[in-house]
Protein backbone atom coordinates (compact mmCIF):
# COMPACT_ATOMS: atom_id res chain seq x y z
CA UNK A 1 0.00 0.00 0.00
CA UNK A 2 1.42 2.85 -1.02
CA UNK A 3 1.93 6.18 1.93
CA UNK A 4 -0.18 9.02 1.53
CA UNK A 5 1.46 10.94 4.45
CA UNK A 6 2.97 14.30 3.33
CA UNK A 7 4.87 14.23 6.93
CA UNK A 8 6.68 12.06 8.59
CA UNK A 9 5.23 11.00 12.16
CA UNK A 10 7.25 10.72 15.27
CA UNK A 11 5.51 8.51 18.16
CA UNK A 12 5.64 10.90 21.27
CA UNK A 13 3.37 11.20 24.35
CA UNK A 14 3.48 14.85 24.59
CA UNK A 15 0.76 16.53 27.06
CA UNK A 16 -2.00 18.12 25.24
CA UNK A 17 -4.78 20.30 26.44
CA UNK A 18 -7.98 20.25 24.25
CA UNK A 19 -11.25 22.67 23.83
CA UNK A 20 -13.93 22.21 21.62
CA UNK A 21 -17.36 23.89 21.35
CA UNK A 22 -19.90 21.74 21.17
CA UNK A 23 -23.49 24.01 20.95
CA UNK A 24 -23.48 25.89 24.19
CA UNK A 25 -21.33 23.82 25.81
CA UNK A 26 -17.68 23.50 25.94
CA UNK A 27 -15.77 20.40 26.06
CA UNK A 28 -12.08 20.44 27.66
CA UNK A 29 -10.03 17.88 28.94
CA UNK A 30 -6.25 16.53 28.65
CA UNK A 31 -4.51 13.80 26.93
CA UNK A 32 -1.09 12.02 25.64
CA UNK A 33 -0.55 12.49 21.90
CA UNK A 34 0.19 9.27 20.12
CA UNK A 35 1.72 10.69 17.46
CA UNK A 36 2.64 13.97 15.82
CA UNK A 37 3.80 15.38 12.52
CA UNK A 38 3.92 18.97 11.30
CA UNK A 39 0.57 18.18 9.83
CA UNK A 40 -1.04 17.22 12.73
CA UNK A 41 -1.56 14.84 15.39
CA UNK A 42 -3.45 11.84 16.70
CA UNK A 43 -4.84 11.99 20.01
CA UNK A 44 -7.09 9.80 22.00
CA UNK A 45 -10.46 11.85 22.85
CA UNK A 46 -14.09 12.45 23.99
CA UNK A 47 -16.44 10.48 22.29
CA UNK A 48 -18.31 14.01 21.32
CA UNK A 49 -15.62 14.77 19.24
CA UNK A 50 -16.91 13.92 15.66
CA UNK A 51 -14.83 14.30 12.09
CA UNK A 52 -15.12 18.16 11.05
CA UNK A 53 -15.33 19.34 14.61
CA UNK A 54 -12.41 21.89 15.59
CA UNK A 55 -10.17 21.60 18.51
CA UNK A 56 -8.24 24.20 19.97
CA UNK A 57 -4.64 22.39 20.96
CA UNK A 58 -2.07 23.84 23.68
CA UNK A 59 0.60 21.03 23.19
CA UNK A 60 3.57 20.52 25.60
CA UNK A 61 7.18 20.67 24.10
CA UNK A 62 9.75 19.15 26.54
CA UNK A 63 12.69 22.07 25.80
CA UNK A 64 10.08 25.20 25.79
CA UNK A 65 8.50 26.73 28.29
CA UNK A 66 5.39 27.85 26.51
CA UNK A 67 2.90 25.27 24.36
CA UNK A 68 2.61 25.08 21.13
CA UNK A 69 -0.58 26.29 20.44
CA UNK A 70 -3.04 24.91 17.84
CA UNK A 71 -6.32 25.18 15.68
CA UNK A 72 -6.93 21.77 14.26
CA UNK A 73 -9.72 19.70 12.49
CA UNK A 74 -10.75 15.87 13.47
CA UNK A 75 -9.96 14.54 10.40
CA UNK A 76 -10.85 11.00 10.67
CA UNK A 77 -11.50 9.19 14.06
CA UNK A 78 -11.63 5.41 15.26
CA UNK A 79 -14.46 3.15 16.15
CA UNK A 80 -15.48 3.87 20.31
CA UNK A 81 -13.19 2.12 22.35
CA UNK A 82 -14.67 2.19 26.24
CA UNK A 83 -11.41 1.93 28.90
CA UNK A 84 -10.52 0.78 31.94
CA UNK A 85 -12.74 3.09 33.99
CA UNK A 86 -15.62 3.01 31.59
CA UNK A 87 -15.58 5.97 29.56
CA UNK A 88 -15.80 6.16 25.96
CA UNK A 89 -12.75 7.30 23.96
CA UNK A 90 -11.22 7.01 20.47
CA UNK A 91 -8.61 7.84 18.52
CA UNK A 92 -8.75 10.53 16.16
CA UNK A 93 -6.47 12.53 13.46
CA UNK A 94 -6.30 16.00 13.56
CA UNK A 95 -5.17 18.24 10.67
CA UNK A 96 -3.46 21.56 12.21
CA UNK A 97 -5.17 24.23 10.47
CA UNK A 98 -2.95 27.05 12.40
CA UNK A 99 -0.24 26.94 14.62
CA UNK A 100 1.93 28.88 16.75
CA UNK A 101 4.94 27.41 16.00
CA UNK A 102 6.16 28.75 12.29
CA UNK A 103 8.00 26.04 11.18
CA UNK A 104 6.25 22.92 13.23
CA UNK A 105 7.86 20.17 10.96
CA UNK A 106 11.70 21.46 12.32
CA UNK A 107 10.42 21.71 16.05
CA UNK A 108 8.97 18.18 15.84
CA UNK A 109 12.28 16.72 13.91
CA UNK A 110 14.14 17.82 17.04
CA UNK A 111 11.96 15.41 19.58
Amino acid sequence: MEERRKHKRYKKALSVRYSCAKGPLIIESKTKSKDISAGGVKLPLDDALKVSDRVRLAITLPWKRQAMDAIARVAWASPRLITSDFTIQRDCGLEFIWTSVPDVQKIISRM
